[in-house]
């Protein structure tokens, strides 16, 4: 069956974000999910085939991108805790390779990567975010290879249909009055809504071999966290925590998510990272892909509706 666009990594936020832009755009979708992967936030959306493959295998790579004209790579996703930090790898570079050097030899038209800015600030960090970084380079062997390639990279991604979830557990733990203090880092925050409709007009757009940063606003935790606690009516952690501290607080996190078999509220390598302070541009982005920019109070206060709404996403936080 032929579809215009595969969408791998269809259950991360940015990959399911991008499947129902494509859907309400009228565009066919093929939506790759991983074996044990949430569907329900892809259900019910007219011309997306749901299929679950692992982007890992050869022959199920094949036939995944087999028919389509387009791909949107969205299956490298950096797992922030150690516990996932071989599975992450294992997608980020064999899935990679795999699902580039089918689409190479079908012929698509354009595959879209998406990776990650940068890496880890220390150690700690780093083990679980450099194999986004190494996927690019064997993104770069293929593009040399002959395949029409383009790498977007998104910044820290907040929104609405956070299936997993990922960023929804912060403003949920503000909301629960679980977050008493605040790094002094700082970083970039971009609307998963348009990082998706970025990606996707660089299926159409963009220069091949280019690499677009997908930002928003740079802004201190600490404002981020305000302006999350005054969404949803909690009041805003007024204390600056010392790294020492919360890495002891993330130990304990990190160590209920091994007996409960959940993803921590804080691992070791979200304190590494947001105790750094990080700021990006998305001009090339802007110029290239049209890219929107949505204020950062509209897109929490989306998602926040989003997870007041929705059972299915109250259940899973």
């Amino acid at each position: 069956m032929s579809v215009e666009v595969l969408v791998t990594g269809a259950a991360t936020h940015l990959g399911g974000n991008a499947v129902r832009t494509l859907a309400l755009a009228g565009r066919s979708v093929r939506a790759q999910v991983g074996p044990q992967e949430p569907t329900w936030g892809l259900e019910g959306l007219e011309g997306v085939q749901i299929v679950r493959g692992d982007v890992s295998s050869r022959s199920e790579a094949q036939r995944l991108v087999r028919g389509a004209r387009f791909v949107l790579h969205c299956a490298v996703e950096a797992r922030l805790w150690s516990r996932l930090e071989g599975a992450s790898r294992r997608v980020a570079l064999l899935g990679t390779e795999r699902i580039c050097d089918a689409a190479r030899q079908a012929g698509v038209e354009r595959l879209v990567h998406v990776g990650a800015p940068e890496g880890g600030a220390s150690e700690v960090s780093r083990r679980c975010v450099d194999a986004a970084l190494d996927a690019e380079l064997l993104v770069r062997q293929q593009l040399d290879a002959g395949l029409d390639a383009v790498i977007v990279l998104p910044t820290v991604m907040f929104g609405p249909w956070d299936v997993r979830p990922t960023s929804s557990r912060l403003i949920q733990a503000v909301a629960q009055r679980r977050i008493l203090g605040y790094p002094r880092g700082g970083n970039n925050f971009v609307d998963v809504r348009d990082a998706a409709r970025a990606a996707i007009a660089a299926l159409n757009h963009g220069e091949r071999g280019q690499r677009y940063l997908l930002g928003g606003e740079n802004l201190a935790w600490r404002e981020v966290f305000a302006l999350i606690a005054e969404i949803v009516h909690a009041p805003p952690p007024r204390l600056a925590v010392p790294r020492r501290l919360a890495m002891a607080a993330s130990a304990m996190s990190e160590a209920w998510g091994g007996l409960t078999g959940r993803a921590p509220t804080l691992s070791a390598a979200e304190v590494d990272l947001a105790y750094m302070v990080r700021s990006y541009g998305s001009q090339d982005a802007d110029d290239a892909l049209g890219m929107a920019h949505t204020p950062l109070r509209q897109t929490l206060e989306d998602a926040w509706e989003w997870m007041r709404s929705d059972q299915r996403a109250a259940a899973r936080m």
